[in-house]
């Protein structure tokens, strides 16, 4: 059944499309879950089959995902080699390496002490978002087959969150509380915080620049990434 030449079956919904594409010799891939249902010529197993809620593509140019960076970073060569999203890691890299390799300011290279700390902390924000995954978006984990299954009464998947959480929570306990880590420096403290400062900064004038032009980077961020 379609409406408006658009089918209702979310599958078939992706094979219109990709044979759309096909046709006005236009280079698009389908991807996540859906890609794998029609890959899979002789049906998926009962633990794997799921209702499927949207569609995921990928064009040539790769267009930016989540629109926080400007679609130019994104865009890839005839080679598909993405030169745009290679300079922005090495030009910013290059005055940054070398305050490192010299020691500008005499303390430089104490700066990058606290890299594994923070990152501690960004992994505990997923196991945060893993464990309440089951509340808060329960469309999308009984659709997997990890639902079946339970620890003492609890989702596997947060009976699992909170045990990595107790491991990290115990890390980052006795990095912040012994110096003989050596991760608990305090000018990489400020170091690490005014980066994390600069990319909450780029995300919320991407939010406001993108509701402007109509894009609500919330409904990006409010499911899983096909990826």
């Amino acid at each position: 059944m379609s409406v408006d030449g658009a089918e209702l079956d979310v599958v078939a919904e992706g094979a219109r499309v990709l044979a759309a594409a096909a046709e006005e010799q236009v280079t698009l891939r389908l991807l996540g879950g859906v890609a794998v249902r029609l890959r899979a010529r002789n049906g998926l197993p009962p633990s794997l089959r799921r209702s499927y809620g949207d569609l995921d593509f990928v064009t040539a140019r790769r267009a930016a995902f989540d629109r926080v960076l400007p679609e130019w970073t994104a865009k890839v060569s005839r080679n598909g080699v993405p030169y745009p999203a290679l300079a922005l890691m090495l030009i910013p890299s290059i005055p940054i390496s070398y305050m490192y390799a010299y020691n500008l300011f005499g303390k430089f290279d104490t700066w990058t002490l606290d890299a594994t700390l923070v990152i501690a902390i960004t992994f505990a924000g997923s196991a945060i978002a893993a464990a309440i995954l089951p509340w808060r978006k329960p469309q999308i984990y009984n659709a997997s087959p990890i639902a079946k299954y339970r620890v003492l009464g609890l989702p596997l998947i947060t009976a699992a969150a909170l045990c990595f959480l107790a491991i990290l929570g115990f890390a980052l306990y006795k990095w912040f509380q012994d110096s003989v880590y050596g991760v608990n420096n305090h000018s990489s403290l400020i170091y690490m915080g005014v980066l994390y400062a600069i990319a909450l900064l780029i995300y919320v004038v991407s939010r406001v620049y993108r509701r402007a032009q109509g894009v609500d980077l919330k409904m990006v961020y409010g499911e899983i990434p096909a990826e």
